[in-house]
């Protein structure tokens, strides 16, 4: 159970954060690409703690999208240190603002979803 029965607006929130943070990733953004591995890391962690058990092959997609995950962030580092791209001062306040506020939401659901009482 999530966050008191709200199952059907997360799994809306889970589609709009992961649509939000591929434009991000399509926009070649290394914020977008570590809040994605985070993100998917969390969301795995969450699920092994919630008691659903991962079969071999669930294990191993599991490892294998973690790891591509992992080379796109480090990519995307790599590509920001080589291209030193000056952007104007509206894009970089626009960009910060999106990602602070997508932090906070993901944040703020893990927050409250482990600070569910269990019985």
């Amino acid at each position: 159970m999530i966050i008191g029965g709200l199952e059907e607006y997360t799994s809306w929130f889970d589609v709009i954060l992961m649509a939000a943070l591929t434009f991000g990733i399509y926009r070649k953004s290394f914020v977008s690409t570590l809040l994605f591995f985070i993100y998917f890391l969390g969301s795995k962690i969450i699920q092994v703690a919630d008691g659903i058990t991962l079969n071999i092959i669930g294990a191993a997609l599991a490892l294998l999208f973690l790891y591509s995950f992992l080379l796109g962030t480090l990519g995307a580092h790599r590509y920001r240190k080589l291209k030193k791209i000056t952007m104007g001062q509206k894009e970089i306040y626009f960009w910060g603002i999106f990602t602070g506020v997508a932090l906070t939401i993901v944040l703020s659901i893990i927050w409250f979803y482990l600070s569910e009482v269990r019985p």
